[in-house]
């Protein structure tokens, strides 16, 4: 599960393809999801899905932290996520910080690996 908040409209979020397919369930708060050209406003209950290799990337619409889960198929993303993201030492989940200059490093360090290719910027907010 990924929480990001208003503020997090960053490097993460940009337009990007990788492999898998991926299939977005919106839990709280509010996403546009950018699909090839197209933009989809997602809310709590509503999923969205992303074809493989299809550039794609979201930005975080509401007032509220954005509360998401993200499925890959066929499996594998997980080790990238493993390989970039930081640990916890609870089973709680840590308030949202933002990614760090050092997190957006390894995030540009292991995207080759996982075949993911960073695009660039997303469309303008309307």
């Amino acid at each position: 599960m990924n929480e990001c908040s208003d503020e997090s409209l960053s490097t993460e979020h940009n337009l990007h393809t990788h492999p898998p397919n991926e299939l977005f369930y919106v839990l709280e708060g509010t996403m546009t999801l950018y699909v090839d050209g197209q933009s989809h406003q997602l809310t709590p209950g509503e999923t969205g899905f992303v074809p493989a290799n299809q550039p794609h990337g979201f930005r975080v619409t509401g007032d509220d932290p954005l509360h998401v889960l993200a499925i890959f198929v066929p499996a594998g993303m997980g080790d990238f996520f493993r390989e970039v993201g930081t640990s916890v030492e609870t089973r709680e989940i840590p308030k949202y910080r933002g990614p760090t200059e050092e997190d957006l490093e390894r995030m540009m360090a292991a995207s080759p690996k996982y075949e993911m290719k960073r695009l660039g910027p997303l469309p303008p907010a309307m």
